[in-house]
């Protein structure tokens, strides 16, 4: 075998190995992820939260980790780590998506941070002025934060009493 030829072997082979190697870390993050959704859906959220953050940690920071991260958050009453995980999702967020906005504000009301739930509604309204929902949502918000009287407006909107 001539010096070139070994030469380009081995570089085939590093190559081969290379791939290899790649395709296994991707593919222990995907089972990470399944692990923790199937955790998730069976309520076992304090085996579900370390995973969800080890894939954090490891640069998989997607929406879907996020979600998952601030379920297990919420519902281990854990309203500190919760409230950075909402930001981060919010921050990942694409701003024409309502149906994100929506589930990122209820999420947010239902944690207490009326003043996010409230930019978040907003948003919403921005794109779809008529969406009721987010109306409700935004005069819910507006309430609790003790603004009432934009409040009342928004409800009053609501009803079809201000155009």
């Amino acid at each position: 075998m001539t010096k070139q030829l070994r030469q380009f072997a081995l570089f085939i082979l590093v190559i081969g190995i290379t791939t290899s190697l790649v395709y296994h870390a991707v593919n222990r993050n995907r089972i990470t992820l399944q692990k923790a959704h199937e955790h998730v859906s069976k309520d076992r959220y304090s085996e579900a939260a370390p995973l969800y953050e080890k894939l954090v940690t490891a640069g998989i920071q997607s929406k879907d980790v996020y979600e998952g991260l601030l379920a297990c958050q919420n519902a281990l009453k854990n309203p500190e780590k919760a409230r950075a995980t909402l930001q981060a999702l919010i921050q990942k967020n694409p701003e024409s998506d309502p149906a994100r906005l929506s589930y990122l504000a209820a999420t947010a009301l239902g944690m207490g941070q009326q003043d996010i739930a409230a930019q978040q509604y907003r948003k919403v309204l921005l794109i779809r002025p008529t969406d009721r929902p987010a109306r409700l949502g935004l005069a819910r918000a507006l309430a609790r934060a003790g603004l009432y009287e934009d409040a009342v407006k928004e409800y009053r909107i609501l009803l079809g009493e201000i155009r």
